[in-house]
Formats: C-alpha cells, structure tokens, sequence
C-alpha cells in the first residue's frame, strides 16, 4: 500500500489502537504508539501524533495522559462499559438458562470487543451453574425475533411445545399438534424467558416458555386479548405467580414469624401491610399469589415459621398436599 493511502489510514488505525490496548489501568507512550503504528506500514512523527491526539479528542474520545514515573503515557479515560458492567453482563449470560451455552460463548466474545485487551481477558469467568439444565435450544433467539415482530404487527403466532420425557429426551407436547396464540408481553422470571399470550380457545392468558417453543410461524390472523392484558398489574403480577404456573392471582393470608420478613418482601415487595400480633413474635400479611402446588411447597419449606390463615380453601390444599407427601413416604 502506498505510504499516502497509509497516512490516511493512520487515524483510524489510532483509534484502534487507543480502543483495544489502552484503558484506565493501562496507557501507551508516544514512542510505543508510534512503534506500534510502524509495524503496520505507518510512519508517524512525533507532532504530527499530538495533531492526531487532538483530533480524536475533539471528535469526543476522551483520550488522556499521566505521569507514571518518568513516563508520559496516553490512554482511553472511559470504554463504553466499564469493567463491573461487563462483568455483570458476562455473569448474567453465562448462568442465564434460556441462552444455550454456544450462542452465550459468542455474544460474550462480542462484548469482549467492547474494551481494551488487558480487561477482556478479565472477562474469560466460569460461572458454575449448579444442579441446573443449560438449555439447548438453538431456535431460542429467532423465536424472540419472530414474537417481536408478531407483537409489533398485531398478529397470532403457532409453534409447538417440547417437554422432557422420563428417558431424558426432548419430545414434543401434543403429539406434535400446534399451539395458535396472542403474543403480548415477554416476562424475564427465574432466569427464563416466558411468552404472556393469549390462548385462541380458552380465551385466557397462558405463560409459555420460549426456549421450548420450536417451529414457530406468524399466522395472518390478528391477535386478540387485548382487554384482558390491559387488566393486568404487572408491578404485583409476577410476585403472585410461583414457577410461572398459570392461574388468576387470589388474596391469602401468611402467619409468620419476625425474621420472615425479610423473605417476605424480597418475594412481595413492600406494599403489604404487615400486623403485628400481640405476642410480639409474629406478623400476618395479606398477599395475591397463584395457589399451586409450588406456592404450598414453599411454605412448608419453612417448617411452621409460616402458615396460612385463610382463607380455608388454602389451609385444606396444603393440608392435603402435607398429607400426600407423608402418605409417599410412608409407602
């Protein structure tokens, strides 16, 4: 390449340079900015390198220098991110179930662009993920890609629905029959994302997992549920839903005690009031949540710290799920 087509490279070769190897922990003298530009072709004085400083800077990189003993050395004040922020994002898709293990590995080297080399190698964390499945559906990505599009086109969606057989094998639910839907919101809950639709038979809204969707179609025909959706409080929605079961979100009273309060609003939030009682030990609350299995589940998990007062529906469903399990052991 001539040295005048070099010469015009030189700037762009200057922000990469600042890009990729200098940082808030690591900065380039100028001689080292200039040897480094020589080994692609590119002679560089040392004034015309401050014009070239300059024009970076003017163009609003925040370029700056410091002393480091008796070095004068030149870097990148500021990334896009810094390193905490991508580190929390490197973490969140490494233990993120719905995002299978190859596409996460990319979108991590992706943002591993994203800053100067010394800290993108701070980025190559294992994350443990423990006692959990990485799912492994490939289609996961483009299924959002397509529900968006439904979304902002007003349309129903079709696919179908894979499940887990007792010999560990992917099978389609239904014998293979399509779901036909309303998409209308997509919920990030206990590190999966789920589908919030509407249901064209029931004319109810389900929750679908989108890593298990498969073969998925934007149908002509326009999506309903409006009314339905637009009744929904999500600031409490998603508190009273345990494992995403489906279902419509009923009032029960807890009897806990005090040092419950903290699980308490970390799955409530702070709006229910909490009662004092007289023995000073004690507190009930007022909570909308899904009664399911998973709910009774969890109270029992505290041992009798926690225990449903009404309404009596309640008590009998955990009084027998109690009594199965016993039952269970039993035999």
């Amino acid at each position: 390449m001539a040295q005048s087509e070099k010469s015009k490279q030189k700037l762009l070769s200057l922000l990469r340079l600042f890009w990729e190897r200098t940082g808030e922990s690591c900065g380039l003298t100028l001689e080292e900015i200039r040897d480094s530009l020589a080994e692609e072709g590119i002679e560089a004085e040392r004034k015309s390198l401050y014009n070239d400083i300059g024009l970076l800077t003017d163009f609003g990189l925040p370029i700056e220098k410091r002393r480091e003993g008796n070095r004068t050395v030149y870097y990148l004040a500021q990334h896009l991110f810094t390193v905490s922020q991508l580190k929390l994002l490197t973490d969140a898709i490494g233990s993120a179930r719905s995002i299978p293990e190859a596409e996460g590995r990319e979108i991590v080297k992706k943002l591993k662009k994203l800053t100067d080399h010394r800290t993108s190698r701070e980025l190559d964390r294992q994350i443990t993920v423990t006692g959990r499945v990485k799912h492994l559906n490939e289609e996961f990505l483009s299924n959002i890609d397509l529900i968006q599009e439904a979304m902002k086109e007003g349309k129903q969606i079709s696919f179908q629905y894979w499940e887990w057989t007792a010999d560990k094998v992917q099978q389609p639910r239904r014998e293979g029959k399509f779901y036909t839907v309303s998409p209308w919101t997509l919920i990030w809950e206990e590190e999966n994302y789920y589908l919030l639709a509407n249901h064209y038979r029931s004319d109810r809204m389900h929750h679908y997992r989108v890593d298990r969707m498969m073969q998925m179609k934007i149908s002509h025909y326009p999506r309903r549920g409006q009314e339905a959706y637009e009744k929904i409080d999500f600031s409490a929605y998603s508190r009273g839903l345990f494992g995403m079961f489906g279902g419509t979100p009923e009032p029960v009273t807890l009897l806990c005690e005090n040092h419950l309060a903290g699980i308490v609003i970390e799955r409530f939030g702070t709006e229910p009031t909490f009662f004092k009682e007289a023995d000073g030990e004690h507190f009930t609350v007022t909570v909308r949540v899904v009664p399911c299995d998973l709910f009774y589940a969890w109270v029992i998990g505290f041992k009798g710290k926690m225990k449903i007062v009404s309404p009596q529906s309640a008590k009998d469903e955990l009084e027998q799920m109690a009594e199965a399990v016993l039952e269970g052991l039993e035999e």
